[in-house]
């Protein structure tokens, strides 16, 4: 009777063992998909920035040719002024140097 009792008992600590070896090698498999879906996740947060700095960088590139096209305007405009200027001092003067004759 008694050994059938440690034979009982040996036999559930088989299954216990069993059970803690499946549950090691489950563990073992989780790790490896989470390590994986760790690395997938990290090479899209890299195609994620990298596109993100793309189109930062462009929006960068249209700024500066928006603000280079708008110095341009302004200085064409300021050179018109002057020459509207100049025009018009040209004009006072042929009148006054009527008036003087």
């Amino acid at each position: 009777m008694e050994q059938v009792g440690i034979e009982a008992a040996q036999k559930k600590e088989e299954e216990w063992q069993k059970e803690v070896e499946a549950v090691r090698n489950q563990h073992a498999v989780d790790v490896v998909a989470l390590l994986s879906a760790t690395q997938e996740l990290q090479r899209e947060n890299v195609e994620i920035l990298s596109a993100e700095l793309v189109r930062l960088k462009s929006l960068l590139d249209i700024l500066d040719l928006w603000n280079e096209t708008e110095i341009n305007a302004k200085n064409k405009l300021v050179e018109d002024l002057k020459l509207e200027i100049e025009t018009l001092k040209e004009e006072l003067r042929k009148q006054k140097a009527k008036l003087n004759w």
